[in-house]
């Protein structure tokens, strides 16, 4: 009964971890020591999985949509990327540059950077996450009072643990300063803030069918397929910018004019990331490559079973309503 109710909130902690640092082909397991990967994943799943349980938890035991969510995703990424590991902020953040490209003086931030990074932890290191377990293990509330408190201790052990590794690995030690601090803390609270007060969602009753299944997985998959393709192009840091954004706007528009669930989204997503990953692999080298090979098909499994379910339960659905309007009794004048 006990892991009947907890086990899905594990397989969030450890799928986020998963999705956030290996799937993407940003960690590799081949690399370092067996205790230096147990170590590291054990500070991803304190880290990423904690933020996603709890934002998880707090939306849906206040009924709160997915707007919410997102929000809450976003203050979380926020606070990562400004306060936790300061990339936001650091020029020379893993020796990679990544401010150069749009780099904004006043605010010490780069443009193109800021809103790909926070666009990872939204849509890949919470969003999907959730949506792919929530599929399979529904959508209600997990944990108690007591689960919430140990989620959130965790959340602070794994921010603590992230903050002084990355400090650890950086060459200058780099800190950013107290008012792009305070700005970072400003803005995930007012983001965290926002999504509580959002209004409940009046939900959304259109029947998940095959057809609307699989324009979900294409329109995830296209999306965030453009949104990575992007950030790889050539031109003026403002262009890159508006061709990251418009795809997911363009997203975000379809996902509310047909319903489209949130499941095919989030396996459209996954399926992106999967492709990245593999890419990112080979250009490392074949130890890498191979063991994204099998992190990529474990997920193609997961993926697939889950569109099954989901589609299997439409049609159960489907099939419910269908016989209660049959076994309704003729009312007097209906003749």
């Amino acid at each position: 009964m006990i892991m009947k109710r907890v086990g899905p909130v594990l397989v969030l902690a450890l799928t986020s971890a998963m999705t956030a640092e290996y799937l993407l082909g940003d960690q590799y397991l081949s690399k370092q020591g067996v205790g230096q990967q147990l170590a590291a994943l054990a500070l991803f799943v304190l880290f990423y999985g904690s933020a996603a349980v709890l934002i998880r938890e707090v939306v849906r035991r206040r009924g709160l949509g997915w707007p919410s969510l997102l929000c809450l995703a976003l203050g979380f990424g926020i606070a990562e990327e400004g306060l936790v590991t300061q990339s936001l902020f650091n020029p020379d953040y893993a020796g990679q540059h990544l401010l150069t490209l749009g780099y904004l003086p006043s605010l010490g931030i780069g443009a193109v950077w800021t809103i790909f990074v926070l666009t990872l932890h939204v849509v890949w290191s919470i969003g999907s996450p959730i949506a792919l377990v929530e599929a399979n293990a529904g959508t209600a509330p997990r944990l108690g009072r007591v689960g919430l408190v140990i989620t959130t201790g965790c959340l602070l052990i794994g921010a603590a643990g992230t903050f002084a590794a990355n400090l650890a690995m950086s060459p200058t030690r780099f800190l950013a300063s107290p008012y792009q601090l305070a700005g970072a803390f400003v803005f995930a609270v007012i983001m965290i803030t926002a999504g509580l007060l959002l209004p409940h969602p009046a939900g959304d009753h259109r029947e998940v069918g095959t057809k609307r299944l699989a324009a979900a997985v294409l329109v995830g998959l296209g999306a965030t397929s453009c949104f990575q393709l992007a950030r790889q192009l050539d031109h003026p840091a403002w262009l890159v910018c508006l061709v990251m954004i418009a795809p997911l706007i363009a997203g975000a528009w379809a996902t509310r004019r047909w319903g489209l669930p949130a499941a095919g989204l989030a396996v459209g997503a996954l399926l992106t990331y999967a492709w990245v990953g593999l890419g990112n692999a080979v250009r490392a080298g074949r130890a890498e490559t191979l063991e994204q090979s099998v992190i990529v098909l474990a997920y193609l499994v997961v993926l697939a079973v889950t569109l099954i379910r989901t589609a299997r339960r439409a049609a159960g659905r489907r099939l419910l309503a269908q016989h209660g309007a049959v076994a309704q009794p003729v009312r007097a004048g209906d003749s």
